[in-house]
């Protein structure tokens, strides 16, 4: 190139989340970043996508952990993403802040009452 300088590459190297370039999808389908801010010193036990125990990316922001998974949704599908946490103890409720939607999301958040084992 006689001298004309390239342009810089850049490559993020953290974490790839793959898009399924290669694979076909059904018209009207999404694809869905989802993320869960979690509290300083969680721990990600386990994370299930429709009953199938997946992998999700782990990051931090702050110093709290922040679990995320690409989920693709067919057209009128539903999903179940299930993150099996151990946190560290509190006595506040845990805050789940609802998106307005068309139609409202479903959270539930179920507490083992047996604690963590010693």
């Amino acid at each position: 190139m006689d001298g004309a300088l390239e342009p810089p590459t850049t490559e993020v190297t953290a974490f790839r989340q793959p898009v399924w370039p290669h694979r076909r999808h059904a018209v009207g389908s999404n694809l869905l970043w989802v993320s869960l801010y979690a509290s300083v010193g969680t721990k990600l036990s386990a994370a299930w996508l429709d009953g199938d125990r997946v992998p999700v990316v782990r990051e931090d922001e702050r110093s709290h952990p922040i679990y995320s998974k690409m989920i693709e949704f067919a057209p009128r599908q539903s999903r179940t993403l299930e993150l099996e946490l151990v946190e560290p103890y509190s006595t506040a409720p845990p805050q789940i802040p609802v998106q307005p939607l068309v139609r409202p999301q479903h959270t539930e958040i179920i507490q083992d009452p047996r604690g963590c084992p010693s």
